[in-house]
């Protein structure tokens, strides 16, 4: 496509760029704030649509300036030598991140880039009521009785012959929170089966592989359900069908929530899941390259007990399934409609802790798995595809790189601003205010025409969809982390039991980014005051700040999440009791 020209010029003028740094800021004039003039304006004159076809080459250009300019700072030897040593250390780690980059903005973009698909991304819209024997499981630790009531009812109404459920009730201590559902079970009938199970290892993948040991000798196909969805009655009779190609591995659907409509902290966070499913996964589903999302998904019994069932190792043990499942030769869909209705988290602690396991996951499953991902003759046997090879690699690296570059980021502007503040000198251009306020810019551009042009989010919610997104900044890295280390981290659950307001407490649970933002504040604060004053100076200090708000806008969402729950600006489910039990971990 023609956008991507744009990339090409970027990539000569940086070649420049590095040559005594000749005509830098003209190059970056050119290829990167020409074309985003063109970008703001495109939205009052044409469509959404055209700007984010524009901005998806132009947030590539303006890293891969940053990267010529540092890489020319360092190569001409300007400033300390302590601050080029870490500008070099930092140009070291962002270029594998922006290769990455050039693939995870074109899999998060592609639906503005594109109106055709090879691939259909709707399910079959004619029901069918019967045929293969399904097993549906719903695994479940502490969870409120009445909710676990309510999606066991939504599946009583299956308008589908041939099911059972399994309730698989893993580790509860409190009698009061599985009898109540056992009893449901009972009066449901004979279809519906309860198992409590104690001592049972594994979390989630633990009581999942436990059920497979329990299931109907005549099931050949399994549906799994977190115990909060509630699922349409067609969700059964419109997706087993697929499995009638011996070739299909499993099927997946959209994540959808309920009760977020009436909430302002509920719907920005509603809005930032809605990003993953309504791109990200459409562009894997594309190249035949889907994950298992971990509820509302269907697998074919017989794939699943082949690959060895589910890996209790791993935080995100559905998408690791899905690599497996891929490596034996099974086909994958995603579907990127709503056919079931779970519950956000109620606090930003719960979403935070949620997103920390989603994103810790891939990387364990990249440092498990990376033979299978090489390629040619270097690669361990399997019937993966090449895009099934680059993508679950892509998966598990792009959160890698982004926490290791942005640790070696911040790390760097720090050595920055006390290099400043001692006296010295630091490289600095002209044209790095342009490339910073470009990428602020394009970045914010993208996530917008994303939110209204694809999604169709309101404007007020797409803002705060954006604010949720920012808040998640400091968890997707801090907590990936360490996985460049250790591939062991406890699995969490995701509560759900009624939160109450706490007031100042709330911000308890995100204590780090309250530190870390304080002492950012505190560096931008001593760097404008003890550093000589200069353009170099004042560019340190932007960035420390811009630090500094990264990592509140954490804490504020805290504090609004909570707002929410003390104002009833949200009204109550009625699926949400007045019961909450000690804190306990699958």
């Amino acid at each position: 496509m023609s956008e991507w020209a744009l990339v090409l010029a970027l990539a000569a003028g940086s070649a420049v760029a590095l040559h005594g740094r000749w005509g830098s800021v003209d190059v970056l004039l050119l290829t990167a704030v020409v074309p985003m003039v063109c970008l703001m304006a495109r939205p009052l004159t044409g469509t959404l649509h055209s700007a984010g076809r524009i901005a998806v080459p132009v947030s590539v250009a303006a890293h891969l300036a940053l990267l010529a300019w540092c890489a020319s700072a360092v190569a001409t030897g300007e400033g300390a030598w302590v601050a080029r040593t870490a500008m070099t250390v930092w140009l070291v780690a962002g270029v594998p991140r922006v290769l990455l980059l050039l693939l995870d903005a074109y899999l998060n973009q592609e639906r503005l880039l594109r109106d055709t698909w090879r691939r259909s991304h709707v399910p079959p819209a004619r029901e069918r009521h019967s045929g293969p024997t399904v097993s549906v499981q719903v695994p479940c630790h502490a969870e409120p009785p009445e909710v676990v009531v309510a999606t066991l009812d939504a599946l009583a109404v299956q308008r589908y012959a041939d099911y059972e459920v399994l309730v698989i009730d893993n580790n509860t201590a409190d009698p009061a929170l599985w009898q109540p559902v056992r009893d449901h079970c009972a009066r449901l009938g004979e279809r519906f089966r309860f198992h409590h199970v104690e001592g049972l290892a594994g979390a989630k993948a633990g009581a999942l592989n436990y059920a497979m040991g329990h299931i109907d000798s005549r099931a050949t196909v399994v549906a799994v359900l977190d115990a909060d969805y509630q699922a349409r009655p067609d969700f059964l009779s419109r997706l087993v069908q697929l499995f009638d190609d011996p070739r299909t591995g499993f099927v997946q659907s959209r994540h959808d929530y309920r009760d977020w409509h009436d909430s302002p902290y509920l719907s920005g966070c509603y809005w930032e899941y809605r990003q993953m499913y309504g791109t990200y996964l459409v562009a894997r589903a594309e190249r035949g390259a889907a994950i298992v999302a971990g509820t509302m998904c269907l697998i074919r019994a017989s794939a699943l007990r082949e690959v060895g069932g589910w890996a209790q190792w791993c935080s995100s043990e559905d998408s690791e399934l899905s690599l497996r499942l891929h490596a034996a030769g099974y086909r994958s869909h995603y579907f990127d409609e709503s056919f079931g209705h779970g519950l956000v988290p109620e606090t930003f602690a719960g979403y935070r802790r949620q997103r920390a396991r989603w994103v810790f996951g891939p990387a364990q499953e990249l440092r498990r798995h990376w033979r299978l991902m090489l390629p040619g003759r270097r690669a361990r046997t399997s019937r993966m595809t090449g895009w099934h090879k680059l993508l679950h690699a892509h998966h598990g690296a792009r959160e890698m790189t982004r926490a290791a570059c942005t640790a070696i980021g911040m790390g760097c502007a720090a050595v920055l601003g006390a290099v400043l503040v001692c006296g010295g000198a630091v490289p600095w251009d002209p044209a790095l205010p342009v490339v910073a306020v470009l990428l602020a810019l394009n970045g914010l551009t993208l996530r917008w025409c994303l939110l209204r042009r694809v999604l169709g989010a309101p404007a007020r919610q797409a803002a705060r969809a954006v604010w949720a997104q920012t808040a998640l900044h400091h968890i997707t890295w801090a907590a990936v982390l360490p996985s460049w280390w250790t591939t062991r981290r406890p699995w969490r659950r995701t509560d759900k039991f009624p939160a109450f307001a706490k007031g100042l407490a709330a911000l308890w649970p995100v204590w780090p980014e309250v530190t870390l933002g304080a002492l950012w504040a505190l560096a931008a604060t001593a760097t404008g005051i003890l550093a000589p004053t200069g353009a170099a100076t004042f560019g340190v200090c932007a960035l420390l700040a811009w630090y500094a708000c990264l990592a509140w806008s954490a804490p504020l969402l805290a504090l609004r999440a909570d707002r929410a729950l003390s104002t009833a600006e949200r009204s109550p489910s009625s699926l949400r009791e007045a019961h909450v039990p000690a804190e306990v971990d699958a």
